[in-house]
């Protein structure tokens, strides 16, 4: 797992620091929002914060008020693209399924559309490897209280 993510190249990081460019949903001091090139539904985002985590996996309790920030934006961007509360899902993938090592919330509207391995990858109710927000803030929190 190292070994690959020392090898890839960090396109997120690269689009926050001006080198890529991409077309922005929304942007905020703590986070950018843009279209996922490899949608797995009509409406899906991917919520990048600025500051440089690795994965969920690495955030801190510090960093639960920038969890709170990008599930505050990914509403924002999901409601602006007129998508129903009752149709989004929010969620990031768990390592070493994750194919950029920075941070990024996946914001999508349901149905899933994409079949196959992708598509299944995020099902909410049933993917091993996608973690709903809800639960990686728990985790998160969980830290805290084992320090």
């Amino acid at each position: 797992w190292s070994i690959r993510r020392a090898t890839i190249p960090n396109v997120f990081m690269n689009i926050l620091a001006g080198k890529i460019k991409a077309t922005l949903i929304a942007e905020n001091e703590h986070c950018i929002v843009l279209r996922d090139l490899h949608s797995v539904s009509e409406n899906h985002l991917l919520v990048i914060p600025r500051k440089k985590i690795e994965s969920w996996k690495e955030c801190s309790p510090e960093d639960l008020d920038l969890l709170r920030a990008m599930k505050d934006t990914a509403m924002e961007a999901l409601t602006s693209l007129g998508v129903a509360e009752e149709a989004r899902a929010l969620g990031f993938m768990t390592p070493p399924y994750n194919t950029q090592y920075q941070l990024h919330l996946h914001a999508l509207e349901r149905p899933v559309t994409a079949t196959g391995l992708r598509g299944s990858a995020f099902d909410l109710d049933y993917s091993p490897i996608f973690k709903s927000m809800d639960y990686v803030q728990e985790q998160v929190a969980k830290k805290k209280a084992r320090t």
